[in-house]
């Protein structure tokens, strides 16, 4: 049965274009087959859903489609036509025959290293054109990156235009944002003043992608991509495929920058860039000064040459001693081992590096390498066997991604029942840090998830064992709290960790440990004597709620012999 749109626009176009059938659909239009009848060749007509072409205006669309039309690059989608049918808006554009690098990357994964720089190079290019002529794609994308014959073809710089100058409250209103969240800029998912710099930065998304099988930043939710976007760095993209050139990676790091002014200036410089290694410090950003290099520098030179190989020595001999760098407070967590009789929880082996990666932000010290990365190396460990990795080998994935820790556990799932164990191991020497064993019924797998990363967070911290009831019994934002201010009284900043601790109880009121820790930090910060009448409470609140701990654990003697 033939859709009203499609009956519509063949009714419209009568004469002058006929409709073949559906190509895809987007969130922005949905595009269609066509003859061109005049010019007898084949060509794309894509029409914008209604609710966006009543928020863009006909008149205004129309004209901003003609001036984008009148863009010319061989890596731009050029535009042929555009018009109306009834509500609906158009513009026509030739049918590319190759499929669009959405599709190779679904395919290959990761694409050869001069194939993704050159798609890249090409799409930089059409960008600087476009941007050089007032035109900011705003979407870029591999769907929107087409492949004919092998070269980039930028597509859709007709509705960007248009939507530019309809403004963002026009586009607010229909429920549609212009940009993908996992190639959006952090100006443009926050709304902010936008420039050519926005789409370089989606740009760098989509090269890192190509080069690692997936974006950089990704999360089950648009509002989680978008502020780890804010918030984390870039993962390192040798990491995921070590044939990535330094040179590479350091461009792709600039490009990513959060602050627009740290990006290139332009997409030219960007692109010069990828091609030449020694372009990235001619663009470096910031003002240049000093004396040009001459001969009576030569002498600097050979110095800086001579100090080049020792450092180069040096570093080599550091890379032989893996525990000088690796992050303590950084774990690798590896997918769990599935044993039982219930296999419907497969997806959960895999499940549970996402899962504790969110439990474990960084708080309290501990931190979590990042689940795509970690998942990545543990495939290319275990490649075509498809076996768990032994314990040795685990560690030793967890040593190359800068681990100093690394979880394993297993999930024994029977009908009803649920058991989560994981050893938390030093990635260099193998001592066991802690040791987790939860169990409950498959309903409650929530609160077990949290159960395991409070035991995980607590022992990893070295707390106790005869404590760790009271402190997992608590909530995980609070335990993190404590743990932070704990990290912070060992390391004698005593302000700081009054102020951890303080997060703690406000989070959670009946923290009892967590009153008995403050009111020690406020020892070591004033002694017997506390000036401050707020803290002289606080202290004493502490004392009171601390008579919750066992009368016979040492911190309650320790924290407040001056109070009782």
């Amino acid at each position: 049965m033939t859709s009203p749109v499609i009956q519509a626009l063949a009714s419209t176009l009568a004469g002058r274009y006929a409709i073949e059938r559906e190509l895809g659909a987007g969130g922005m239009a949905t595009v269609y087959l066509a003859q061109d009848l005049k010019h007898r060749r084949r060509v794309a007509i894509k029409v914008l859903r209604p609710e966006l072409a009543a928020a863009l205006g006909r008149e205004r669309f129309l004209h901003e489609v003609t001036t984008t039309a009148n863009l010319r690059h061989p890596h731009i989608l050029p535009l042929f036509d555009s018009g109306e049918a009834g509500e609906l808006l158009f513009y026509v554009m030739p049918f590319v025959e190759g499929e669009s690098l959405r599709d190779r990357v679904a395919r290959e994964k990761q694409l050869p290293l001069e194939d993704a720089l050159r798609i890249a190079r090409e799409v930089a290019d059409a960008l600087d054109y476009a941007h050089t002529h007032g035109v900011i794609h705003r979407d870029i994308k591999p769907a929107n990156i087409l492949l004919d014959n092998g070269h980039a073809v930028v597509a859709d710089f007709g509705i960007a235009r248009a939507i530019t100058a309809a403004g963002s409250e026009a586009l607010t209103e229909t429920g549609l944002g212009l940009g993908t969240p996992l190639y959006m800029s952090p100006e443009q998912g926050a709304g902010e003043h936008m420039d050519g710099r926005s789409d370089q930065y989606a740009l760098g998304c989509v090269l890192y992608e190509m080069l690692a099988g997936e974006p950089p930043f990704t999360g089950r939710t648009v509002q989680a991509i978008l502020a780890r976007r804010l918030t984390d760095p870039v993962p390192p993209l040798r990491t995921v495929r070590e044939s990535v050139p330094v040179h590479v990676e350091q461009v792709v790091n600039r490009a990513l920058s959060k602050s627009p002014a740290d990006r290139f200036a332009t997409a030219r410089q960007f692109a010069e860039a990828l091609a030449e290694p020694g372009a990235l410090v001619a663009h470096a950003p910031g003002p240049r000064s000093g004396p040009h290099p001459g001969p009576r520098w030569t002498w600097v030179a050979a110095a800086a040459g001579v100090l080049a190989v020792l450092l180069g020595v040096a570093l080599v001999r550091l890379r032989r001693s893996p525990s000088a760098r690796l992050d303590p407070s950084l774990m690798a967590v590896f997918p769990f081992r599935l044993t039982g009789t219930d296999t419907s929880y497969n997806a959960l082996r895999e499940g549970m590096v996402d899962f504790l990666e969110v439990k474990f932000s960084g708080a309290g010290g501990a931190r979590v390498v990042p689940a795509r990365t970690a998942l990545a190396a543990w495939h290319r460990a275990v490649g075509p066997r498809g076996e768990d990795l032994t314990q040795e080998e685990a560690r030793g994935v967890a040593r190359r991604l800068g681990a100093g820790g690394v979880v394993l556990g297993t999930i024994v799932a029977t009908p009803g029942h649920l058991i989560l164990n994981g050893s938390l191991l030093d990635a260099d020497a193998g001592r066991v840090r802690a040791e987790v064993k939860v169990e409950g019924t498959p309903d409650s797998l929530p609160s077990l998830i949290d159960r395991f990363a409070a035991q995980l967070a607590a022992q990893g911290a070295g707390e106790r064992a005869d404590r760790l009831a009271s402190l997992t019994s608590t909530s995980l934002p609070a335990l993190y709290a404590y743990l932070a201010g704990k990290a912070a009284h060992r390391a004698g900043q005593y302000d700081t960790a009054v102020r951890h601790f303080g997060q703690a109880l406000e989070l959670d009121s009946t923290f009892a440990i967590a009153w008995a820790r403050i009111s020690q930090a406020c020892s070591r910060i004033y002694g017997n004597s506390i000036p401050d009448p707020a803290l002289g409470e606080q202290a004493r609140l502490a004392a009171e709620r601390a008579r919750r701990l066992k009368p016979n654990d040492p911190l309650v003697y320790r924290a407040f012999g001056s109070y009782y």
